[in-house]
């Protein structure tokens, strides 16, 4: 049997005797640099690890797995150090190599720099509520109250959307790669650059060609893998863009 589910979650059905802990022969940590460097949630898996079995030997013995995509951290290394016995490093990454075409820049987001974009109420973003909304003061060019951290936080998520666009158009871009963080932030992009193209969301019917300028489809965790499927190879076949 497997148990999955967040330390926080685990933590309360074991202190509620839902969970038992007793033959656990496994104990493993997806995204390991997230939860070594979260203190709260470090230590609740730190409690957890404690409550699992550890004096087994051979095939009893209780075994420690970590998945990251950045497992050579201080975070991680003082973790295994923690829970693990003579612990085996696989690494897949591989050696790094960029090819000498591609050049990495990155953008900082700048609010009173770049904030005359918000001003664009023709095509507002679509963002996912979290944080409350404001008005522009095109005299001032800043908005009519104090800018707070949740208010901020707003215009940033905005004003990615209207940047990846001008990012797109400035330079002409055939095809993208869009990586999002969330499920949530994949669905309100899609949407958002359906309607800025003034066009319909794809369909899959490769052969009609792109639907708009910024044609795009998703290929993310919460879609199905035939869709995920059908997402890559609409990519492979000259699609706007994709995104995860």
């Amino acid at each position: 049997n497997r148990i999955i589910g967040t330390p926080g979650k685990l933590y309360d059905f074991i202190e509620r005797n839902i969970i038992k802990c007793t033959k656990i022969k496994f104990f493993v940590l997806d995204e390991a640099d997230r939860f070594a460097s979260d203190k709260e949630n470090l230590k609740l898996i730190q409690t957890i690890f404690q409550k699992c079995p550890k004096n087994g030997i051979g095939l009893e013995r209780l075994q420690v797995c970590f998945f990251s995509a950045t497992l050579h951290s201080p975070e991680i290394t003082q973790l295994s150090n923690q829970m693990c016995t003579y612990p085996t490093w696989v690494d897949l990454k591989g050696k790094d190599s960029v090819p000498e075409s591609v050049h990495h820049v990155i953008y900082r987001i700048n609010l009173h720099r770049d904030q005359h974009l918000l001003s664009n109420k023709k095509n507002t973003p679509i963002t996912d509520g979290i944080h409350p909304s404001y008005t522009i003061n095109n005299n001032t060019n800043n908005t009519n109250n104090k800018i707070t951290m949740d208010t901020a936080s707003q215009m940033i998520k905005e004003l990615k959307c209207h940047l990846l666009i001008k990012i797109i158009n400035t330079f002409n871009m055939s095809q993208c790669l869009i990586f999002c963080r969330t499920n949530v932030d994949c669905n309100n992009l899609e949407e958002y650059l359906v309607q800025y193209g003034g066009g319909k969301k794809f369909d899959n019917r490769r052969e009609t060609g792109k639907e708009n300028p910024y044609s795009c489809c998703v290929l993310a965790g919460m879609r199905s893998n035939s869709q995920r499927k059908e997402a890559l190879e609409a990519f492979k076949e000259g699609i706007y863009t994709i995104y995860y």
